[in-house]
């Protein structure tokens, strides 16, 4: 995360046709996975899941979403934007 003490830095690149960009709240990794044996939630841990889930979905954000349900309880909120670049 940024602060008052870190140099803001922006990348750029350029887009081509046919390129998605999929941008998400923090809610997209925060899953319950199962619970342990004393009944504590397990949360997802895994930071490539969401690539992964992604990736299989094809960019589409109802697919996304429906896949991230099979995998666990959502814990917090979710929001997903999908921008695509036609030119």
């Amino acid at each position: 995360p940024g602060g008052r003490d870190r140099p803001v830095v922006v990348d750029s690149f350029a887009l081509q046709s046919g390129d998605v960009i999929i941008v998400g709240t923090d809610g997209r990794d925060d899953l319950c996975i199962g619970t342990d044996e004393r009944g504590f939630q397990i949360v997802n841990e895994n930071e490539e899941l969401f690539l992964e889930v992604v990736q299989e979905s094809a960019g589409n954000l109802e697919r996304i979403h429906e896949e991230l349900l099979q995998r666990g309880d959502l814990m917090d909120d979710l929001a997903l934007i999908r921008i695509q670049y036609d030119r």
